[in-house]
């Protein structure tokens, strides 16, 4: 049933998108490269490397990514509470959507991958938020060791 989820929320992935910058609202997103069809393609992406992270059982993509975010919006001096909020309203988008979109027997597996995932995610932006704050850089993942 994973994979069905996974599959509608690609086919609804505009929509999804929009709901979460709807709920973000324009003045939750700042920093120098900022408008709507930049917002909307970054959102995509964050999406699909969640979908990825679902599909594959992998988040190695995703923190590099958010290390990535992080170290830019960090240099833009973005609060990390906007990045943090948008990785909520991500998430109980998400969660939304599985609730809707699955039978209540497979809501455990499904809530508790996805809670996995942004977790992690959480999880690698306050590491490399909080090493740039003290003036160090943040250490690289060694992915190999998870596995």
């Amino acid at each position: 049933m994973l994979d069905t989820v996974i599959d509608r929320v690609r086919q609804h992935r505009e929509e999804v998108v929009a709901t979460v910058l709807h709920r973000l609202g324009p003045t939750a997103r700042t920093g120098k490269d900022h408008s709507p069809e930049l917002d909307r393609a970054r959102f995509a992406a964050l999406l699909e490397l969640v979908l990825g992270c679902l599909e594959h059982r992998s988040a190695e993509d995703l923190e590099r990514h958010i290390a990535r975010v992080v170290r830019r919006r960090f240099g833009e001096r973005v609060a990390v509470v906007e990045l943090l909020t948008a990785l909520a309203v991500l998430e109980e988008s998400l969660w939304k959507l599985v609730i809707e979109w699955s039978e209540p027997r497979e809501h455990a597996e499904i809530l508790g991958l996805l809670s996995v995932v942004f977790g992690l995610a959480r999880n690698r932006l306050a590491e490399v938020w909080i090493a740039l704050a003290e003036g160090r850089e943040a250490p690289d993942r060694d992915f190999d060791a998870l596995y």
